[in-house]
């Protein structure tokens, strides 16, 4: 049979052969091993709705490729779903030569395959650097990566969950890695509190505690939460990690923008109190004294004056609020941070060109100590 364009076939039905001929539908019998083994009617595509009525078929079909050109089966929607998970199964590799966790291997592993790899569609590698920073790339970028109990930036393990999380208890809840920024974070509610459980950056998750240590049921049952959130983002289904980190973005931005104005208040604070203790320490001299009278009077004076205009400066908090909001919009300048009287800006990726060839020189990270 020379095959049309596209026809498709029906698993079964061969007794039916003779009833679409008489209701003008032109069919054959075919055979085909892949995707799997199947024995039924085939038919060009434009008799599709006719065949359907026909055969009395309503519920919903979806089709995919065999191994003979122009033929495709039409199965059931929950059938076709499952085939095409299996072939991802078998078309793309869970690497977990490095797992050195005590939870079941297996249980993780059937989880990556069923839930990642058919949005991920690439081969997929699984490390546990025991609470090591890794630093995106690390392991390399061509495959999807799933890094245990890490952080993609250098930084304390300083912060602890709740004893559940999404109604799961956890085996170890201490010793848990903060959210970076580098990425998108996932987040677990517990009341009015959320808790960064994972980060995905670029093609890389990392889980931010050592849930592979634990061999309690709730570990398995959170990480298919993390996964089935990391699916709905690459999917386009939710935009929940994009909403998250952009609200972590503007109270992070917030924080710096009033740690800056109170820095710099403050600064002016110190100032008025050491000209308070002159004025103090004046008057003493003034009566104690006399010939320096005339000395300590100007000085006295001068202080007052200092304390005016300091106390002026006190309340114009508003303008270096104004003054973090135009930083910001500092060309090449992806965010800056205020802590502890240290301001740190991150740059853009920045190349320059120098005799008409251009070179890539990379972020930085300055900091301004202002103590």
């Amino acid at each position: 049979m020379a095959a049309p364009e596209k026809w498709f076939l029906l698993e079964g039905f061969t007794d039916k052969e003779e009833l679409l001929r008489r209701a003008g539908i032109p069919s054959v019998v075919l055979e085909v091993a892949k995707p799997k083994k199947i024995s039924g009617i085939a038919f060009s595509q434009e008799y599709r709705d006719k065949v359907f009525r026909e055969l009395r078929i309503e519920e919903e079909f979806l089709d995919m490729e065999t191994e003979t050109p122009g033929v495709f089966y039409l199965g059931r929607k929950e059938e076709i779903v499952g085939l095409m998970g299996l072939i991802d199964k078998i078309r793309y590799d869970v690497a977990m030569d490095h797992w050195n966790g005590e939870g079941e291997r297996s249980r993780y592993k059937e989880l990556i395959q069923s839930i990642l790899l058919p949005v991920v569609k690439n081969n997929v590698q699984v490390r546990d650097p025991h609470g090591e920073p890794r630093l995106v790339g690390s392991y390399g970028q061509e495959r999807f990566t799933i890094v245990f109990f890490s952080s993609p930036m250098h930084q304390e393990r300083n912060l602890e969950f709740p004893e559940t999380i999404w109604g799961h208890e956890l085996d170890y809840r201490k010793s848990v890695f903060p959210y970076s920024g580098e990425g998108l974070p996932i987040n677990a509610s517990d009341g009015d509190n959320n808790y960064t459980v994972a980060e995905l950056v670029g093609n890389h998750l990392y889980i931010l505690y050592y849930m592979n240590r634990g061999r309690g049921a709730g570990q398995y049952a959170i990480f298919e939460k993390i996964l089935q959130k990391v699916a709905d983002h690459l999917s386009g289904k939710s935009d929940e990690l994009k909403k998250a980190a952009q609200e972590w973005q503007e109270k992070l931005a917030a924080r710096a923008r009033d740690s800056y104005a109170d820095m710099c208040v403050g600064r002016f604070t110190e100032e008025v109190k050491t000209a308070e203790k002159t004025v103090e320490q004046s008057n003493v001299r003034i009566r104690e004294y006399q010939r320096e009278i005339v000395q300590l009077l100007r000085s006295t004076q001068e202080a007052h004056r200092k304390i005016k205009f300091l106390a002026s400066m006190k309340e114009e908090r508003t303008s270096y609020l104004n003054e973090f909001d135009r930083i910001k919009q500092i060309p090449g300048l992806k965010r800056f941070l205020v802590v502890d009287n240290k301001i740190t800006f991150f740059t853009d990726f920045i190349t320059i060109t120098h005799d008409g060839v251009e070179y890539s020189i990379g972020e930085f990270r300055v900091t301004i100590n202002t103590a």
